[in-house]
């Protein structure tokens, strides 16, 4: 019997690169219940597919930051978090640090410290 894929929600403001880690993650394995660009649409599919994992864009389509998403993701889920960012400064290090359960990853993405760091997100050693 095979073991259930784990769910990945992508947030992704850039639909081609959204697209990208989509095909990316399902060849890891993971089944991706979706691809979004803005935090309302965020939320939502996050409330309706209860995913596993979230790769979530810092910089989103609409008025809300990937950080707010985040923060109002945590009041109904617990799943981990995975920010990416084209923008690694200190301010916005210190606000995903506040988010429980998160990483951050820099853009370009290297897909080996993104494999790892999803498994390492899931408890599995990388």
């Amino acid at each position: 019997m095979e073991a259930l894929k784990k769910k990945m929600l992508v947030i992704e403001d850039d639909i081609i690169m959204g697209m990208e880690m989509k095909e990316v993650l399902e060849d890891f394995g993971y089944e991706v219940s979706g691809v979004v660009a803005s935090g309302d649409a965020a939320i939502a599919a996050a409330k309706h597919t209860r995913p596993d994992l979230i790769l979530l864009d810092i910089r989103l389509k609409g008025s809300m930051s990937g950080i707010e998403v985040a923060r109002a993701m945590r009041t109904f889920t617990d799943a981990p978090i995975t920010f990416l960012t084209g923008y690694k400064n200190e301010s916005t290090m210190s606000e995903t640090q506040q988010i429980p359960g998160a990483y951050v990853l820099t853009k370009p993405v290297d897909f080996d410290e993104l494999n790892n760091t999803l498994k390492r997100a899931l408890g599995a050693k990388p």
